[in-house]
């Protein structure tokens, strides 16, 4: 089978539904509830698609290949992509989407030899059968229809993907810190053009002095940052003009009071 982009996505999204089907069905039989086996909301599991195509590709290497050959490829293949999604998924969202800890000869959890020989027979089989079946139907299938379900597919996983890991809401809470920070940062602003329009509405040496010593203090705060290396954020701006502020206070409440 030439394996094409578009066909590719095909068959990812083609393997990672069928998977989600077969291991609801496997799990929700044997826990007698019904449990949703993937780290997605949605109907589907992506290693199944991954390891799908992976053997697809294996396959055009190792076809020539005694049988026991295939059998301990598969497996051992399907075997790394299952132990380091594992570790992956444990690492991003701090839990365990399988657990064969209490298995014989597991490896963290993640693998362990019953399964691997389960791959390995399931791979054989797959390429066996259900490969003749997937060629002779994806030939029957016209090219336009697998591209728009292939890429239908993935953006409906990624979209899935997104929402899972709640980007929206880490938005909408960057979202809202920005804005309150401008809004703290505007009313700062205000505040500042209160206090010196009396003194700059006059145009007296009064503003000019303290608009020296404000652009000395701006100076030095800019080669500390420089010197830190460190990136000034928002709230760091919003911290800076809050002590600029009660410093300008101080000073024009001095001025003032001189006068």
């Amino acid at each position: 089978m030439e394996l094409t982009l578009h066909k590719g996505l095909f068959l990812f999204t083609v393997l990672s539904f069928f998977g989600w089907v077969l291991e609801t069905g496997y799990r929700s039989v044997t826990q007698r509830m019904f449990v949703n086996p993937g780290f997605l909301k949605g109907p589907f599991v992506p290693l199944y698609g991954l390891s799908g195509l992976m053997i697809i590709v294996l396959h055009g290497f190792i076809k020539e290949q005694p049988l026991v050959i295939r059998f301990f490829t598969y497996a051992l293949v399907i075997s790394m992509a299952e132990y380091f999604v594992g570790e992956f998924l444990l690492i991003v969202f701090r839990k365990r989407y399988w657990d064969y800890t209490n298995d014989f000869f597991n490896v963290q959890g993640h693998i362990c030899i019953t399964f691997s020989i389960l791959w390995g027979v399931l791979s054989v089989t797959g390429e066996m059968i259900l490969f003749p079946i997937g060629r002779y139907l994806l030939g029957m299938v016209d090219d336009r229809f697998i591209y728009m379900a292939g890429v239908s597919g993935i953006m409906i996983m990624a979209v899935d993907l997104t929402l899972t890991l709640g980007v929206p809401q880490a938005v909408r809470n960057l979202r809202r810190a920005s804005v309150s920070a401008f809004e703290n940062l505007r009313s700062s602003i205000a505040e500042y053009k209160k206090m010196l329009y009396p003194i700059y509405g006059t145009g007296g040496a009064s503003f000019t002095g303290i608009r020296k010593d404000l652009f000395r203090a701006v100076r030095r705060t800019r080669e500390d940052i420089v010197k830190s290396g460190k990136d000034l954020s928002i709230c760091d701006a919003v911290e800076f003009i809050k002590n600029m502020k009660h410093s300008l206070r101080d000073k024009v409440f001095k001025k003032n009071r001189g006068r």
